[in-house]
């Protein structure tokens, strides 16, 4: 049988090195972590959301996050939320990548949270 090594701490410390700053907010309580974060724009045909936004389109935004095992985010409702660089987000898909058993790191797409004035900003853009 073949042992499956814990690597979390390991890949925890590359996250620190190569990573930024992230700061969770659940319940309203901050956590700051680091975490590598990736613009999805490469993707640019992947549907993230399971239905249209309120006036129908679907917007650009996403983010792909790669973080630390220490810290689940698969237990993060809709009402929490991430702050990158002074920027709000929120989780739409989250989960735990494993080895064996044992979560190594987690994994969740972002999506940039617009305000209302935010929908009419995107709408000008385009």
């Amino acid at each position: 049988m073949i042992k499956i090594l814990d690597k979390s701490s390991v890949i925890e410390q590359y996250l620190k090195n190569i990573g930024q700053s992230v700061i969770l907010i659940k319940n309203g309580k901050p956590t700051e972590v680091s975490a590598v974060i990736e613009q999805t724009w490469k993707r640019n045909k992947s549907r993230f959301e399971k239905s249209n936004s309120e006036i129908g389109r679907y917007f650009q935004g996403y983010y792909i996050y790669y973080g630390p095992a220490s810290y689940d985010i698969t237990s993060l409702s809709e009402d929490d939320t991430a702050k990158i660089d002074g920027e709000s987000y929120y989780f739409v898909q989250s989960e735990s990548v494993k080895a064996g058993n044992v979560v190594q790191y987690y994994r969740g797409v972002l999506k940039k949270a617009y305000g209302e004035e935010g929908y009419e900003l995107l709408q000008n853009e385009q």
